[in-house]
């Protein structure tokens, strides 16, 4: 009975581990880089550039790095940084993607810049100005992988860009 009992709990679990989720992972191939981030002030560059690795309407586009891997524990600034003629307009940003259970918080202040080090300027928050660069304040707790999406906009013609690199705390 108990030999019956535990092969039909094992069958079991296999079932639900067959049916839950798999955790998000980058696809192969994906450049990243480390950021250190154990001295307070850290801050980490990501760069957008027309390129091949992700496509939108307007084109496409390479994030460098794709995957940033953060190492040292500590809360640091993030600054995305688009090329001309592209901006973070209205309400684009960048923001983790639907659907992620890990701690949604990590990012605890998220902005628009255009001054040259990604800090809040005079314009951060103003309607309708377009900014070349988003900044997040992230909290780096625990070692979770993050997809996130970028979206922004071509300052020519109003029309939008989505695309999707990742975060890994540590």
């Amino acid at each position: 009975m108990y030999a019956r009992s535990a092969t039909v709990l094992a069958a079991s679990m296999l079932a639900l581990c067959a049916c839950a989720p798999m955790p998000p992972s980058p696809p192969v191939g994906v450049r990243s880089a480390d950021c250190n981030t154990s001295g307070g002030g850290a801050r980490c560059d990501i760069t957008v550039r027309v390129g091949t690795q992700y496509a939108c309407e307007l084109g496409r586009f390479d994030v460098d790095p794709d995957l940033l891997n953060l190492r040292g524990g500590r809360p640091v600034s993030l600054v995305w940084t688009l090329p001309e003629p592209f901006g973070f307009c209205g309400d684009d940003n960048v923001y983790l993607k639907p659907g992620v259970t890990s701690d949604f918080r990590q990012a605890y202040e998220s902005f628009g810049s255009s001054n040259a080090d990604g800090s809040r300027g005079p314009n951060s928050s103003v309607a309708g100005t377009c900014q070349s660069k988003w900044h997040w304040n992230w909290r780096n707790t625990g070692t979770d992988l993050y997809p996130y999406n970028l979206q922004f906009t071509d300052r020519a013609t109003g029309r939008k860009c989505t695309i999707d690199p990742w975060v890994r705390n540590g």
